[in-house]
């Protein structure tokens, strides 16, 4: 267990609660941005939008979508009855920056 995580069972403690209380939860997936925890790792780094950089990942890398869809059935695994996710991508400065976001963009007419 990776210090400052919490467990499966910690996990539970909180929904619980939060469900003896009426309130709904909706568990964060960062997607897109904040990714800096798992695009810090060497064997993540061709993910990055910008090669330096570890905060944001670029879409159009190949097995990008992937590894964002095993983020979200990790978080999922913690939170089995959600019926929605926030999916964060907030803060994506970089989004776009990578040749082939550029370029799909101007082909895109974005």
């Amino acid at each position: 267990r990776k210090q400052g995580c919490y467990t499966r069972e910690e996990v539970q403690l909180l929904l619980d609660a939060a469900e003896k209380l009426e309130l709904h939860c909706i568990p964060l997936v960062q997607t897109f941005g904040h990714l800096e925890f798992v695009l810090k790792h060497s064997e993540f780094s061709s993910f990055r939008e910008i090669p330096t950089e570890s905060l944001c990942l670029c879409p159009l890398a190949e097995g990008a979508e992937e590894l964002a869809r095993e983020l979200i059935d990790q978080t999922l695994h913690f939170h089995p009855n959600a019926d929605i996710i926030h999916i964060g991508c907030d803060e994506v400065f970089s989004l776009g920056a990578c040749d082939k976001c550029r370029l799909k963009a101007m082909n895109s007419g974005l």
